[in-house]
C-alpha cells in the first residue's frame, strides 16, 4: 500500500473510521489471516491497477508484486494467485469450459471503470465542503471522529486538502460525501451546529464555513 501513504483521507464503515492510507494494507493482512485460519490458498480479484499490487515489465503486467508473494508464502504457507476481473473471467472460462461471451466480459470492464463514480450518483449522497482555523490544535484522527458522531455514521468518505499549523493557528479545508440529504432548515442550521459539536474537544473556532455543493 505504498502508493496510497499520501492520501489524507477517511472512510467509514460500520461505525469504524479507515484511514484512505491503511486501506490496502488492512485488505492484505486480512487476506492473510483468511488463509492462515483455513487453511487455504488465495485467488484474490482486484482491479486496483496500482504498482504497490502488480509487478510490471517493460510495461506489461507480469502478475503479483514478489515482496507479496513471498511475505504470503512465508506466513501462510499456501500459495496466492491474483487477477483482475476480465482476466479472471477468460482463465476460469478455460478451466472450468464456461462461455463467458465477449459483452460479458466488456460488461465487466464498464463496471469496473464506473465503480467510482456510483456513489457520486446516488440522490442522498451530499458533497460538503468544510473549512475552519482554530488556535487549538486537533488531530486530524479527532476531526474525522468529530464529524462521523455529528452525521450520526452517515459520512462516507471524507477528504482533507489542507491541514497545516500557520503563526499557531491551525487552518484546515475538506470535502465530505455524507450519505443523507438535507432539509433547507437543516443547511441553514449546520454551521452553529457542527461549531456547539466540537465543544467536546474544546476547540475555539476563529473561522468555520459550511458549503453545500449539491
Amino acid at each position: 500500500g505504498y502508493r496510497d501513504a499520501s492520501k489524507k483521507g477517511a472512510k467509514f464503515h460500520n461505525g469504524e473510521m479507515i484511514l484512505e492510507k491503511y486501506g490496502d494494507y488492512i485488505l492484505w493482512r486480512q487476506i492473510i489471516d483468511y488463509a492462515i485460519e483455513k487453511p487455504n490458498n488465495i485467488i484474490f480479484i482486484t482491479d486496483d491497477e496500482k504498482k504497490d499490487w502488480w509487478y510490471e515489465s517493460k510495461g506489461k503486467t507480469i502478475g503479483p508484486r514478489s515482496e507479496l508473494l513471498n511475505e504470503f508464502k512465508y506466513k501462510t504457507n499456501m500459495e496466492f494467485y491474483m487477477f483482475n476481473s476480465d482476466v479472471f473471467m477468460k482463465e476460469a472460462g478455460a478451466i472450468y469450459s464456461e462461455s463467458f461471451s465477449d459483452n460479458s466480459i466488456t460488461e465487466v470492464k464498464e463496471v469496473r471503470s464506473h465503480y467510482f463514480n456510483f456513489e457520486q450518483n446516488d440522490k442522498e449522497l451530499t458533497q460538503i465542503y468544510l473549512s475552519f482555523q482554530t488556535r487549538n490544535l486537533i488531530h486530524q484522527e479527532d476531526v474525522f471522529d468529530a464529524l462521523d458522531r455529528f452525521f450520526h455514521g452517515r459520512l462516507g468518505t471524507l477528504d482533507i486538502k489542507k491541514f497545516t499549523v500557520i503563526k499557531g493557528i491551525l487552518v484546515a479545508e475538506m470535502f465530505l460525501n455524507v450519505l443523507d440529504s438535507f432539509d433547507s432548515e437543516g443547511r441553514l442550521a449546520i454551521n452553529e451546529e457542527l461549531e456547539d459539536h466540537f465543544d467536546v474537544y474544546d476547540v475555539e473556532f476563529l473561522e468555520f464555513k459550511v458549503v453545500f455543493l449539491n
